[in-house]
């Protein structure tokens, strides 16, 4: 489905994943530009997902892929909304690079969850997330 991403059975979650300052500061952007005008996840729901996320990945443990595209889905539409300047002065980091990595992020995650075939709610979810920011991009 994502044609430019090779699905290299030895990529992980840790090649993509933004440190854990950066992720907050994504989330808190996402809250403030995203989730007013695409209300996509359940904020109390959401928030205790994605602690249940980073409590895995430090504990060593690789999250389950649909929650892997869900939260790839909100950071990749959070750093979409930003401003440039916004992202550089907050991140140290350029637009262009955050939003492809994170874009390829959501599309690795999203084949790994099998979103074609899926019920997961969570994997349908980033799916509709991804969709949404993917457009604005064009």
């Amino acid at each position: 489905m994502f044609p430019a991403l090779s699905m290299d059975s030895s990529l992980s979650l840790i090649n993509f994943l933004p440190s854990r300052e950066l992720a907050n500061t994504l989330m808190h952007e996402y809250w403030l530009r995203v989730h007013p005008l695409a209300r996509v996840v359940h904020r109390m729901s959401f928030e205790r997902q994605f602690l249940q996320f980073w409590q895995a990945v430090s504990s060593g443990y690789e999250p389950k892929f649909s929650i892997q595209a869900l939260v790839f889905a909100v950071l990749f539409s959070a750093a979409v909304s930003m401003p440039e300047d916004l992202i550089r002065t907050r991140t140290g980091r350029e637009k262009d690079g955050l939003v492809k990595n994170l874009q390829t992020a959501v599309e690795y995650a999203l084949s790994r969850a099998n979103f074609l075939r899926t019920v997961k709610t969570e994997t349908i979810q980033a799916f509709c997330a991804y969709l949404v920011r993917t457009l604005a991009l064009w």
